[in-house]
């Protein structure tokens, strides 16, 4: 049922420079002599393990944790219902210097659990049927909202019939007994908000729920 409403540690090169004289220097000298040398360079190589060591402690290593985008429902892969309305008045405010119209549906499967593979399903169908530039929501507990840009109703009503009738059909086929309802309404050049328009979508909705043969 389809109902319509209006619408780092760095070492520096001179202390590097400083041991070499040193080893350099002492090649003729006594063996006291040739240990200090020594003793010089093993305290370089001591300080450098210490602040390796301590760099290595104070930087673990980790991966990047991939951005997560919140509006997206982990459960069904689709935008969360608490974006829909800031997404719809955005789209209703880029009208304001076009000549275009934006639509917004809501389709009712009565029922429908959410997390289980006829939902799934379900949304794929949605996804396959309506045109490229429709947004995707959940509603509710059992619907579906979307928002298509660049239609009017002529056209919301024309995806809507084929809509309607692809659900009706893949529920019948697996023996669901789900009923399928959907409300549609459109800015119409309106000075309108979100929360209107979604108000006119939903009474349609209700109506169509109630009424199978409007």
């Amino acid at each position: 049922t389809i109902i319509l409403r209006e619408p780092r540690v760095t070492c520096s090169v001179q202390a590097l420079c400083d041991v070499s004289a040193v080893l350099f220097c002492t090649e003729d000298s006594d063996t006291a002599d040739e240990d200090g040398g020594l003793d010089i360079i093993d305290q370089f190589e001591q300080e450098n393990r210490e602040l390796s060591t301590n760099e290595d402690e104070t930087k673990p290593f980790s991966f990047d944790e991939p951005e997560v985008d919140a509006t997206i429902s982990p459960i069904t892969g689709i935008h969360l219902q608490s974006a829909l309305t800031h997404t719809l008045d955005d789209a209703i405010a880029s009208l304001a210097q076009t000549d275009s119209d934006i639509t917004i549906s809501l389709v009712k499967i009565n029922g429908l659990d959410r997390g289980n593979s006829l939902s799934n399903k379900v949304i794929a169908i949605i996804q396959q049927t309506t045109d490229i530039d429709t947004q995707l929501f959940e509603y509710n507990s059992d619907s579906y909202a979307l928002i298509t840009k660049d239609s009017d109703l002529n056209k919301a009503v024309e995806i809507s019939e084929r809509l309607y009738n692809n659900l009706s059909d893949y529920l019948k086929d697996n023996n669901a007994t789900n009923e399928v309802s959907i409300g549609i309404s459109s800015v119409s050049k309106r000075n309108i908000t979100a929360e209107r328009i979604l108000l006119e979508a939903d009474q349609a909705l209700i109506h169509a729920s109630q009424d199978p043969d409007s």
